[in-house]
């Protein structure tokens, strides 16, 4: 197993951050603002847990308080914990928080990506009504190179 932090939070130090939010003006149909939740947990304690904060308008994530499953506040933080997948298929970890603003464009859909100079992750998803689900990745990771989750999903912590 591997173990590997990756985050965008320029205040701390974690690298420049990014974001991928290209097309669209944003605000799907119907994103709920909020706090939205997620997790999954095995018999084993492998599992994820993952909060993503959507703003009043629906427009895009932001750094709330509330969204902070690693301290924060964060726009989005996943904690991936021996349910990745590296290349070889065996059980690997990983963690992408950021507290950038993050677009979600006019399909309900959102992407981040940060690239610190080592460690590339990504993760992007789609709103749709009371629910978001999506995937996750990081590579450059050392000794597993990469590692991967395959499906996460939320909903508003408040419906």
């Amino acid at each position: 197993m591997a173990v590997v932090t990756v985050c965008a939070v320029a205040a701390a130090g974690c690298g420049d951050g990014g974001e991928d939010s290209t097309g669209g003006t944003g605000g799907g149909p119907g994103v709920t603002p909020g706090l939205w939740v997620g997790s999954f947990e095995a018999a084993d304690g492998a599992g994820w847990d993952l909060c993503l904060y959507v703003n009043e308008t629906g427009d895009a994530l932001q750094a709330a308080i509330s969204c902070g499953i690693q301290g924060g506040p964060f726009s989005i933080d996943l904690v991936v914990q021996d349910t990745g997948a590296d290349p070889n298929g065996e059980a690997c970890s990983f963690d992408v928080q950021t507290n950038d603003s993050i677009t979600i464009r006019s399909d309900g859909s959102f992407a981040f990506q940060n690239d610190d100079g080592v460690i590339t992750s990504r993760i992007e998803g789609q709103f749709a009504g009371g629910s978001a689900s999506g995937s996750a990745r990081a590579s450059g990771l050392p000794i597993i190179e990469s590692c991967f989750l395959e499906a996460w999903t939320a909903a508003p912590a408040n419906p």
